[in-house]
């Protein structure tokens, strides 16, 4: 013990008191310190932000091994709290630009603290809420991960590029883009798949089943895939899923959506006519398979339908009919994510 026989002054014995007084209340050793490590940097930290923690350095190195095999990334960092994963990829990526997001004023603070720290030119700091459409920031659009194929179309020559991917993916989602011929390949995929929603062109017969399967046709779709009418009314088009005896939930698409799994059957009447342009239903597809990695097939595809309807009233408040998939996509948040009060 170093200086075992000096006696402490009075105010450095009260600051020790006032620590261990905090320390004893529950707050958190971190907070007290005001700064903690993560990969190899120093944050500052308290009250307001989460507290860096040493597993989430594996995901800034899960991620490192993909951002070194791109050239000039632009990355986002959403909800960043203090920045230390945003502002570690940046550090160790100069190329890189780095987008930080953070809703809080609290957290706000500790970010820009953090990457003046830091000295770091190539982030930049966004103060917004997510939640109420990512397009409208006016930010460069994140790229999409993609894995390239030989020719302009999928074929079953590339099957082992696709199926490892495939069988690690929570949700696949198939059809959108894809071309009639490249058909047999989706159903190949198919056994592959642990969660699967089928749109478009994997809307064909014979149909892809996956080990849960959701299907988002249309009705001309519907009665391609399954060689029946759908009928008018939604009673109708309930019966005509029944009918049909498919393997998964069928969420046919219409005026009313009708969503049924063979045993349970729900209606869903939000929407409006101008998402009857081209992409709306690929955003719908997309929701859906976003769902389907937290809840059942059904019940993502109930919600799916509601929250997709929902935005698409709510952007043609402001685009009328002529709203775009992407002014619906920038909708769908603040639907699926709007607070309980305006629920209310």
């Amino acid at each position: 013990m170093l200086h075992s026989t000096d006696i402490a002054e009075e105010k450095t014995v009260a600051c020790m008191r006032m620590l261990c007084a905090r320390r004893i209340n529950g707050e958190p050793l971190q907070y007290i310190l005001g700064e903690w490590e993560f990969m190899g940097l120093s944050f500052y930290v308290g009250e307001g932000v989460l507290i860096p923690r040493q597993e989430t350095e594996l995901l800034v190195e899960a991620a490192s091994q993909r951002i070194k095999e791109m050239k000039s990334p632009v990355i986002f960092d959403l909800c960043a709290g203090t920045g230390c994963i945003g502002l570690s990829v940046a550090k160790l990526f100069k190329d890189a630009s780095v987008y930080l997001l953070e809703k809080t004023d609290d957290a706000f603070v500790y970010l820009n603290r953090n990457k003046e720290r830091l000295n770091i030119s190539n982030a930049v700091l966004v103060k917004a809420d997510i939640y109420k459409g990512f397009f409208s920031f006016g930010l460069p659009e994140p790229d999409i991960i993609h894995v390239p194929t030989a020719g302009d179309r999928i074929t079953t020559a590339d099957l082992a590029t696709i199926i490892p991917l495939c069988k690690q993916a929570d949700v696949v989602l198939c059809g959108p883009g894809l071309g009639p011929e490249s058909h047999d390949v989706i159903t190949s995929l198919a056994p592959y798949i642990r969660k699967g929603v089928f749109d478009a062109d994997a809307l064909r017969d014979p149909l892809p089943v996956a080990g849960e399967s959701l299907y988002t046709p249309h009705a001309g779709e519907f009665a391609r895939m399954s060689g029946l009418s759908p009928g008018k009314t939604p009673r109708e088009r309930a019966h005509a899923i029944m009918k049909a005896q498919i393997s998964g939930t069928v969420l046919l698409k219409g005026a009313v959506d009708v969503i049924c799994d063979g045993s349970r059957v729900r209606f869903n009447q939000t929407g409006t006519p101008a998402m009857t342009t081209g992409g709306t239903g690929d955003v719908l597809a997309g929701v859906c398979a976003a769902l389907m990695a937290v809840v059942p097939a059904f019940e993502a595809a109930c919600i799916g339908a509601y929250v997709t309807g929902r935005a698409g009233e709510l952007i043609t408040q402001t685009c009328g009919y002529g709203m775009t998939a992407r002014d619906l996509l920038t909708a769908v948040p603040q639907v699926l994510f709007r607070s309980t009060s305006e629920r209310e």
